[in-house]
């Protein structure tokens, strides 16, 4: 099967719509930092498979941060480094939102590393209503992409293409959970899935799809089913199995 990176362009604000697609609605949402995509949705769950990237610009205060993530804020040694962070934890909130139609505020997120104890690992999101969904997130620069969906889910974003091989490995650990605990030699990845796997349990049966973004960010999305997917940027639309 032939494989067909979905690619992205940015969004103006004019571009705020909503369209029919198949049984749900999908909306796109735009400014002049921000592209949003979403993937087809599955109003039947009440979780829709979103990827979303973006500049983070934060709430007006840190109330939204659970202990966990205060903590984490609290040890940046710049103000300008605990504000990114608490950006980019709030972007997530809104990206998930997004995808299950609550209100940033009540998205709950909770890290623990099975190994520390340390508020940090592969994120546990909470709604106030509906399926429990999956998300992920990473950052290159001032850009951070967030994926959200019903099945697990991994994201990473690189600056170079030379590192998207790499990229392709960080989004599959991300979505079994593992992450850098196993060691990455013992994976072995095609460009669209996972061809061997030494590491704890079955091998994961993950689908690969890599993102091109702009200003030469790039990228890869691991989720945890193949299904089709419906990519919508700038108006135009663009098929691929992911």
């Amino acid at each position: 099967m032939a494989h067909h990176p979905l690619r992205l362009t940015p969004v103006t604000p004019s571009d705020h719509r909503n369209r029919a697609v198949g049984s749900g609605t999908e909306t796109v949402l735009g400014c002049p930092e921000r592209v949003a995509v979403r993937l087809e949705p599955v109003p039947s769950v009440g979780v829709r498979s979103v990827l979303r990237w973006g500049i983070p610009t934060g709430p007006p205060d840190d109330g939204f941060l659970t202990e966990g993530e205060r903590r984490r804020a609290d040890a940046h040694r710049s103000a300008a480094a605990r504000e990114a962070f608490v950006a980019r934890r709030w972007f997530a909130r809104e990206v998930v939102a997004e995808a299950t139609g609550c209100a940033p505020p009540e998205v709950h997120i909770a890290q623990r590393c099975p190994r520390c104890d340390g508020p940090h690992g592969r994120p546990t999101v909470s709604v106030p209503h509906g399926p429990r969904p999956f998300a992920s997130w990473s950052s290159a620069g001032d850009v951070t992409v967030v994926a959200v969906g019903r099945q697990p889910v991994g994201v990473d974003v690189v600056a170079r293409p030379e590192l998207l091989v790499w990229a392709r490995l960080e989004a599959v650990l991300k979505a079994t959970g593992h992450g850098l605990d196993v060691d990455p030699s013992l994976v072995e990845l095609s460009a669209t899935g996972v061809q061997r796997w030494d590491g704890p349990g079955p091998r994961p049966r993950l689908r690969i799809t890599d993102v091109t973004f702009v200003d030469g960010l790039i990228g890869a999305v691991a989720r945890g089913r193949r299904r089709q997917v419906r990519a919508v940027a700038a108006g135009r639309r663009r098929t691929a199995r992911a």
